[in-house]
């Protein structure tokens, strides 16, 4: 029988909910339950973006975790967090050994968090908006007067659906009302049950979501892509500790028979060397993120 946590694995501001808590609890004891000689090992940390629930995110990886600890010799623990900005935070602690993480936030993990962007995912992300199946609206402009879900303001969706609508007249003083929720699936409830006229969420996220839910949903518009997600690893380890990691996480994620068909639908079916293609638009996400995170946006 598993010992209860001293802490849950992502962090929960205020009092801990009894199903938080047994989520955490559960998510430790699937990481504890290995051969004694590979729990004496030193874990391997791995931070992974929260850009829907930590539970999805933390069943979705198992296999990851899995292939890591049968490949190192080690235990492998998976961290996300309740929000985003508790989650760099962590990030600038350099909390994990290796990160998935936004490419917007990468530049952030490096510069504050002392890693080094290593790799980046061949599938592409972009914010889709999204109104209701029946909506009548048609133009983005005709969104003038609106209530817009986002997801959390720090996000990549976020800062890619706040340019789509400023380039279609939307960011002025009172001409949409944005409201911001932590995940993206939230979101997109949101249109669903009235609360706003649209949302924008990550097109992952939206192809993640039941098809019941799906099918009640319309694509208004779609923002430019950018890379789904970079592989980063903590520049505190040793070149040949940071070689054997990043070559393990790459040999599960692109091969066909395993990461290619588990973690595609994660938006990480195939990870590439680094590129410089997005840096344009990348680069103002980038200060845009820098600027949220100093002002406490």
């Amino acid at each position: 029988m598993c010992a209860s946590p001293e802490k849950p694995f992502w962090p929960l501001p205020g009092p801990v909910t009894r199903r938080a808590w047994l989520a955490a609890a559960g998510w430790l004891c699937s990481g504890l339950l290995m051969a004694p000689a590979l729990a004496a090992m030193p874990e391997l940390r791995i931070g992974v973006e929260p850009y829907i629930s930590p539970r999805s995110l933390i069943a979705g990886y198992l296999p990851l975790r899995q292939a890591l600890e049968r490949n190192l010799g080690r235990p492998v623990m998976l961290f996300t967090g309740a929000d985003y900005r508790q989650f760099l935070r962590r990030v600038e602690a350099a909390d994990f050994d290796l990160l998935l993480l936004s490419p917007h936030a990468a530049r952030f993990a490096e510069t504050s968090g002392g890693y080094q962007a290593v790799a980046q995912s061949a599938a592409r992300s972009s914010g889709l908006l999204l109104v209701r199946k029946e909506s009548p609206i048609r133009r983005i402009e005709e969104l003038r007067g609106s209530t817009i879900a986002m997801p959390d303001p720090l996000t990549a969706a976020t800062l890619l659906g706040e340019s789509l609508l400023r380039e279609s007249g939307l960011m002025t003083a009172n001409a949409v009302t944005l409201r911001y929720y932590t995940v993206h699936n939230t979101a997109a409830l949101m249109v669903l049950r009235g609360g706003v006229q649209a949302c924008v969420i990550n097109n992952t996220a939206f192809s993640q979501m039941p098809a019941d839910i799906r099918q009640h949903l319309r694509v208004l518009a779609e923002t430019p892509t950018i890379a789904h997600a970079s592989l980063l690893v903590r520049m505190g380890l040793t070149p040949a500790e940071q070689k054997r990691q990043v070559d393990a996480v790459m040999l599960f994620v692109n091969s066909t028979q395993n990461g290619r068909s588990i973690l595609a639908k994660y938006g990480l079916h195939g990870l590439e060397p680094l590129s410089n293609a997005d840096q344009a638009r990348l680069e103002p996400m980038e200060k845009e993120l820098s600027r949220r995170l100093t002002k406490g946006l």
